[in-house]
């Protein structure tokens, strides 16, 4: 195995494992959307990495061109990944600018696997072979395919895009702020300078390694770093709410009185007896102890039996106006 695969495995491992957390986080969350196209995109960089690792061990041009149909297809992947979640993240929402740009990459990339033609895409007829040396020692040697039109076409796209997405969180970070699309921003530099220098080796510019598997690492890390950063606002955020909320309720149970238990009263004439033994009106004991308050007035019973004449006179009238025609 060539000694610049390894690196490639492990940042695969690390980049499925996570992954595989954030799908599962997002299992157990489906409100946060973000975390979807977040743990695919971990995925489609395993993977790219994986096939940067076959690139590595190629013995043959046959076999190199193999895995760089496979790195261009994933690469593809992983861009529409980076929309949909970008957007999400910027924008709460996939736009039609960013549903466009996915439905060009798949389209280029249904053609990057179903034509072989030269100068369209990869061909065995149109070698690239680089060989990469360091202190006067072979390096690496990438058993490549010049790039056709539709693999440039991909390419072209992929700049548009991630041009497009740096643009969005620049906006959304002068509204915000927020440390996390300062991370996230940083991250795409680290990428978008990647892709220009393996653009630039490709095209035989100058030599040197690739480093878009390499620089994957940065994306990962700050994404993650963000939605870490946007879950422990929310939880910091929840946990005031709970506070603020527990606090204002004690607040109102400590301003409202409520009587309970066995309150004794007089059968003879209702005055109730307090906490110290001594009795006092109804009205007192309960104006001491709720929140009510009292008015008086007198019930049919009382008034017939303590103004009999006004009752009486009452009833009169009564009857005289139902004598009247």
């Amino acid at each position: 195995m060539s000694p610049m695969a390894i690196p490639c495995l492990v940042l695969a491992g690390i980049t499925c494992s996570v992954g595989a957390f954030y799908l599962l986080f997002h299992l157990k969350w489906r409100a946060a959307r973000e975390y979807l196209p977040f743990a695919l995109l971990c995925f489609a960089v395993a993977a790219y990495d994986v096939f940067s690792a076959g690139v590595y061990n190629a013995s043959s041009l046959a076999e190199g061109i193999f895995w760089q149909r496979l790195q261009l297809v994933t690469l593809a992947l992983a861009s529409c990944l980076t929309i949909w979640f970008l957007e999400l993240v910027t924008l709460k929402r996939l736009s039609r600018v960013g549903l466009g740009l996915i439905a060009t990459l798949g389209a280029l990339v249904v053609l990057t696997l179903t034509v072989h033609e030269p100068h369209v895409t990869l061909s065995v007829s149109t070698p690239s072979v680089k060989v990469v040396r360091w202190g006067g020692r072979e390096l690496v040697t990438y058993y490549e395919s010049q790039l056709g039109i539709v693999n440039l076409a991909g390419v072209l796209v992929v700049y548009f895009a991630y041009a497009r997405l740096f643009r969005l969180l620049y906006r959304s970070y002068r509204e915000s702020r927020s440390a996390d699309l300062l991370g996230l921003m940083a991250g795409q530099l680290v990428y978008f300078a990647s892709l220009l220098n393996d653009g630039l080796v490709g095209a035989g510019v100058y030599s040197f390694c690739y480093l878009s598997e390499y620089a994957y690492l940065a994306v990962i890390s700050t994404m993650a770093y963000a939605l870490l950063g946007r879950f422990v606002a929310l939880h910091v955020k929840v946990g005031l709410l709970n506070e603020s909320l527990e606090r204002r309720v004690a607040e109102a149970l400590a301003a409202v009185k409520v009587l309970r238990g066995l309150i004794p009263i007089c059968a003879a004439c209702k005055k109730i007896r307090d906490d110290q033994g001594f009795w006092t009106r109804i009205e007192e004991y309960l104006t001491e102890h709720s929140e009510a308050t009292l008015s008086h007035g007198i019930c049919p019973d009382c008034m017939r039996e303590l103004y009999p004449e006004v009752m009486a006179r009452r009833g009169q009238a009564a009857r005289e106006r139902k004598a009247d025609p």
